[in-house]
């Protein structure tokens, strides 16, 4: 938490001013890293969207990057509150991809589950 605290620029005793408990930090902390990459992805061509996604700066950042690539490992492992948080996000933007009925539903996170993945992947085999 120290370490949390000091990169936000903020005391360790000052975390309780802040936030309620830790459980509300991991709630709040993939929303405010999302907001900060410009959010949801608007609904529009998803071959668009992976051209500028799946970038070598990108793979390369991936503190700057993805919130979903950065903590999806992770939050499987977490808290259940926290895996309905970032779940919730993942239908949102799902919903964004997909504008139309289920058939497209299912290619939008067939596609995005591919494009999270291959950038997972390529950071993975980056830093081997």
């Amino acid at each position: 938490m120290a370490q949390v605290m000091d990169a936000a620029g903020l005391t360790h005793g000052g975390f309780p001013r802040h936030f309620a408990s830790k459980q509300e930090l991991l709630n709040e902390a993939p929303a405010d890293a999302l907001a900060s990459n410009g959010g949801f992805v608007p609904a529009g061509d998803i071959q668009a969207f992976a051209s500028q996604y799946l970038t070598q700066q990108h793979r390369d950042n991936p503190g700057n990057g993805c919130v979903f690539a950065a903590l999806g490992t992770e939050i499987s492992r977490g808290p259940a509150e926290s895996r309905h948080v970032l779940s919730a996000m993942i239908q949102k933007q799902v919903e964004a991809f997909a504008s139309g009925g289920k058939e497209q539903s299912t290619r939008a996170i067939g596609s995005w589950a591919a494009m999270i993945g291959g950038l997972i992947l390529g950071a993975h085999r980056r830093h081997r």
